[in-house]
């Protein structure tokens, strides 16, 4: 299980990694209802999935394309450890991509 996009699948524009908000008229597939724990490896960059749609959660795939979802890319700053991904793809704000707690009010979406 890999943690990088295929970027085979993926093009330059897709590969633009710095719009953090959702798109208002397509909602995220929601890829389960808690977050995934990562063993995160200091430096390392990794690319979480948006869409929910990728069989590599939390990390994208690539099943993205056709869509107006990009995956976003996390360059691990802090010691090497445990991260918590947003599973629900519905952590807002500068928090986005580890979860927010935003899978306990699912009203919110």
């Amino acid at each position: 299980m890999g943690n990088f996009c295929n970027t085979d699948t993926t093009s330059k524009n897709e590969q633009d990694l710095s719009n953090r908000s959702h798109p208002e008229k397509q909602k995220p597939v929601v890829a389960q209802n808690f977050p995934y724990k990562v063993a995160m490896v200091k430096g390392q960059d990794y690319y979480w999935c948006s869409c929910g749609k990728s069989t590599n959660q939390p990390f994208c795939d690539g099943s993205h394309k056709g869509t107006t979802f990009k995956p976003m890319k996390i360059t691990w700053e802090k010691e090497s450890g445990d991260g918590y991904l947003c599973g629900c793809k519905h952590a807002k704000g500068t928090n986005q991509p580890f979860c927010d707690g935003s899978h306990n009010n699912p009203i919110d979406w």
